[in-house]
């Protein structure tokens, strides 16, 4: 397909959907650095590694091979996370922010951006795109198989495919409606779960359900206390889960809640996860592999069960400038989280225990500064709390 510049830029620029403003601070400075380092050829990261730029998702279609995004971020590991790789990405991706990446197998993947989406089936060494909408946002994509699958994002956003993505049909699409759609599950080919959320202050939580296969959505009641929801599994027809905002669990501590229904919405049973770091924002992402075992990723906790969500570890991490974004799970045992800062750590042993996979140090650049030894050799870094530095 012929490459246009404004192919797959966004057609609205609207802000009127809330983002954090902390991590727009760590994004904005990660960009900064990145921008004047990338005027220079020749340049070799040597710390951290395998990036110090923000990763904002991850895919582990199995255990051994797994790609990362983020700002101006796209690599692939082939040995668990142990090294990694960067891909080359599609000329319409180049200095762009990558929020989402999902692969179905070890080589087939897809990236919403703007209003495209970039497919590979080479393990990300090629990539080609579609537009999805002219006006579109794209903000993600999900397959109940290798065939169906839907592409969600601002303005509900939805499209579906039923031949892996070499076409896609435009469900929904309205620039009057401020809903941003998050989350989109199936329990089957005919009935699935859509999740998001809309509005100006406050926010209001979206959840809806298709009996027909994505076609036409119909609106599932949510508990009250909900603020809004970017997090939800399904697992059967009538079995779902969504995750919300924190609840006060003192003058200065939070919780972070679930809502259990196994009647389609009609009932909710709250489940308490955890402690909460964040004020605001309860859970990022959550994924279960039956009825039993699941995990839910939070501003800096991994949550985990193994007996239906009646009870809950909740395992902490003492973040610095850092917060989680997403994780993935190829099975029960093995999970990669990624998120700003850079995160990105990895459990064997399903969560008791994290392997950190970056090397080096990677706090928040405060001083830049560059020494050249001479016409070819340089290194550039800075001064950055607790003494840590970035390194070319």
């Amino acid at each position: 397909m012929t490459s246009s510049i404004s192919d797959c830029l966004n057609f609205y620029r609207s802000t009127s959907i809330t983002e954090k403003p902390i991590k727009k601070l760590i994004t904005t400075i990660s960009l900064v650095l990145l921008m004047l380092l990338s005027y220079a050829q020749g340049w070799t990261l040597q710390n951290p590694l395998p990036t110090f730029q923000n990763i904002l998702d991850v895919s582990f279609p199995s255990v051994d091979t797994g790609y990362i995004v983020g700002d101006q971020t796209l690599m692939r590991t082939i040995d668990g996370g142990l090294t990694w790789e960067s891909l080359p990405k599609h000329a319409l991706l180049e200095g762009k922010q990558i929020s989402n990446v999902n692969f179905i197998n070890n080589n087939k993947g897809f990236i919403g951006n703007g209003r495209c989406l970039f497919t590979t089936v080479d393990a990300g060494l090629t990539w080609t795109y579609q537009v999805i909408h002219i006006w579109g946002d794209v903000k993600g994509s999900y397959f109940y198989n290798d065939t169906l699958g839907f592409v969600i994002g601002r303005y509900s956003l939805l499209s579906k495919t039923g031949d892996g993505g070499q076409s896609w049909q435009n469900i929904s699409f309205n620039t009057n409606e401020e809903i941003l759609y998050d989350v989109i599950k199936f329990a089957n080919p005919q009935t699935g779960y859509i999740s998001g959320y809309g509005g100006l202050n406050p926010e209001e939580p979206v959840l809806k359900r298709s009996d027909d296969g994505g076609l036409t959505w119909i609106n599932v009641n949510v508990p009250s206390e909900v603020k809004y929801i970017t997090s939800m599994e399904v697992l059967g027809p009538d079995d779902i889960w969504i995750g919300a905002g924190t609840f006060p669990a003192g003058p200065y501590s939070f919780y972070a809640p679930a809502f259990h229904s196994e009647d389609g919405g009609n009932s909710w049973t709250t489940h308490i996860l955890g402690y909460s770091n964040s004020s605001y924002y309860g859970t990022e992402s959550m994924q279960f592999f039956d009825s039993l075992t699941g995990y839910v990723l939070n501003y800096g906790h991994f949550y985990s069960t193994n007996d239906g969500g009646q009870t809950w570890n909740d395992k902490p991490f003492y973040l610095f400038n850092e917060s989680f974004e997403n994780f993935s799970c190829p099975n029960p045992d093995v999970c990669v989280v990624v998120g700003t800062g850079p995160v990105l750590r990895k459990t064997i042993d399903a969560g008791e225990s994290f392997e950190n996979l970056l090397t080096g140090n990677n706090f928040l650049l405060i001083i830049p500064s560059i020494s050249l030894k001479d016409s070819l050799n340089g290194f550039v870094g800075g001064i950055k709390p607790l003494g840590s530095y970035i390194n070319y």
